[in-house]
């Protein structure tokens, strides 16, 4: 089962928003055959690894063992379904690490291969499973993308001078960091103040090539009232990698504020307007990742804006930080933290981290967690 879970890897990046998956076939000490999921839409672990048994001239399955990180899928989507392939290969014995969330499986994929008279084992090394795809149960079982913010700021807790000026806080070692981080997103959010300030591209520059072909991230801006120019660079690069603006449904309707101009010249650069619903005057972000997430958008990384990253904080929909912090002090007293809003009333009400880890690089210090679940009040 490590073994299985150590090649499920290998689709980092390219399976999303699919788990991760890998399966091995072995008899007795011999591995028969083994695969991974490579990318959504293609075959799934367990049927690599039939044809990678196949191929190496094996076709007896009947004493083989297959182990898979993930229960067989059932169903019929964008391929067949799994057990069905289990079951007309003769395999006897199947040991599953985990049951998949999905709730087009969720155990009957496991029960029917028991009613076809396999063997079945459970909960191998059940925790490292489902650690290895908890954006895939998170995004499959609540609908919602994995958020994670992050954000890079100065050691007074700074993420510009009093005068906005933000270029650039952390050192050149961090900022290229965070390219690796974006290129395994699903899409990159930020605000519109964030967008105008600081006309950014949000798009991923490695200075080594990937050999992998991932999808570029969509990138999204949160703009209730559609102040995006279309001279930006963002908009300007949309049809190289989308661009979507959530605009405020209500701002929308105002047809006396001239939104409709602004939106067809947005448009013929190829940028998306989303219609999203308003919560104090604000773009709903739990509206907002609700939409995103039924588009396949199962991850997604928070880049800019203070009071973006409060209201996702507030609303409970971040599960990571990533805070980069560079050994600099920039003071004053009107200078933005990285979270605006109110914050916390009481020590007791503050958000809290677990899982944490710290490290450096370059001179900065990054600090790494995951968000404690709050409880309900």
């Amino acid at each position: 089962m490590r073994k299985a879970l150590s090649l499920a890897v290998q689709g980092e990046g390219t399976v999303r928003p699919n788990p991760l998956v890998g399966a091995i076939i072995v008899r007795g000490n011999t591995v028969l055959g083994q695969g991974w999921h490579h990318r959504a839409g293609e075959p799934h672990a367990e049927i690599l690894a039939l044809q990678n048994a196949t191929d190496m001239g094996y076709n007896d399955f009947d004493d083989a063992t297959l182990y898979v990180t993930l229960e067989p899928c059932c169903h019929t989507g964008r391929t067949g379904p799994c057990t069905k392939a289990i079951i007309k290969a003769g395999i006897g014995k199947l040991v599953c690490a985990m049951k998949d969330p999905n709730p087009l499986v969720a155990g009957k994929g496991l029960q029917d291969l028991q009613d076809a008279g396999l063997n079945i084992i459970t909960g191998i090394l059940e925790q490292e499973a489902k650690v290895l795809n908890r954006v895939f149960i998170h995004y499959i079982t609540r609908s919602l993308p994995w958020v994670t913010l992050k954000t890079a700021m100065s050691l007074d807790g700074k993420i510009a001078t009093a005068t906005g000026n933000s270029r650039w806080i952390s050192g050149e070692e961090a900022r290229s960091e965070v390219h690796h981080i974006r290129k395994n997103q699903a899409a990159i959010l930020c605000g519109i103040g964030t967008a105008l300030t600081d006309d950014p591209l949000l798009t991923v520059r490695l200075k080594i090539q990937d050999t992998r072909e991932l999808p570029a991230p969509l990138r999204v801006i949160c703009d209730t009232h559609l102040r995006l120019p279309p001279t930006s660079q963002l908009a300007q690069t949309a049809r190289q990698a989308p661009v979507v603006i959530a605009v405020g449904a209500h701002a929308l309707l105002d047809l006396t504020s001239g939104i409709q101009e602004r939106v067809n010249a947005l448009e013929d650069l190829g940028v998306e307007i989303l219609s999203v619903e308003e919560k104090n005057g604000k773009i709903c972000l739990k509206g907002l990742f609700t939409i995103l997430a039924s588009r396949g958008v199962d991850r997604l990384l928070i880049e800019g804006g203070s009071e973006i990253a409060a209201a996702a904080l507030q609303e409970g929909l971040v599960n990571t930080v990533i805070f980069y912090i560079a050994p600099i002090i920039l003071g004053g007293a009107t200078a933005k933290g990285p979270v605006a809003g109110a914050g916390a009333s009481s020590i007791d009400r503050v958000i809290r981290l677990e899982k944490i880890s710290t490290r450096t690089i370059g001179k900065d210090i990054v600090i790494e967690g995951d968000i404690v679940p709050c409880l309900p009040d």
